[in-house]
């Protein structure tokens, strides 16, 4: 996921995300931004959740699209479909 994903999960969840600082190093071209996020203890486990489902997702599109490649052996085929159903079961309770 990238920064915008995250912080627009953290909003969706009523997380307050702010930033709180930021400092360019001019010479290494780099920035580095702190944030802070300010929010109860149910809204940061929902975040969470929003996160580790959005990652999983991410994760089983990659098997099947695996899948679906005739590059690979059947096998193979076979193994990344079987992942992806897995890991879509994991997000199940």
């Amino acid at each position: 996921m990238n920064k915008d994903e995250v912080i627009a999960l953290a909003e969706k969840c009523k997380l307050a995300v702010l930033i709180h600082s930021q400092w360019t190093h001019q010479i290494r071209e780099f920035t580095v931004v702190d944030y802070v996020v300010e929010g109860d203890l149910g809204s940061l486990m929902q975040f969470a959740k929003l996160v580790a489902d959005a990652e999983r997702e991410a994760c089983a599109m990659i098997c099947e699209a695996r899948a679906r490649d005739d590059g690979l052996s059947n096998h193979r085929r076979v193994d990344a479909a079987i992942l992806a159903e897995r890991i879509r079961v994991r997000e199940k309770p």
